[in-house]
């Protein structure tokens, strides 16, 4: 998933596929979730991400 957005320039997107738009709402749901089990604006870390895939959640 890395390097696809391509910043501000949205036209870029029309070329990804569907399971490239699946994962990116799999990430999406996944920071979200992560982001609202905790109290305050206190996003996911890159490794707390790769614990909850890790096992299992992603």
């Amino acid at each position: 998933m890395r390097g696809t957005l391509p910043g501000r320039k949205w036209s870029g997107l029309t070329g990804l596929r569907l399971d490239e738009v699946a994962e990116a709402c799999v990430f999406g749901t996944r920071v979200a979730a992560l982001t609202s089990s905790v109290a305050g604006p206190n996003p996911p870390w890159r490794d707390d991400l790769e614990q909850v895939a890790a096992v299992g959640g992603g």
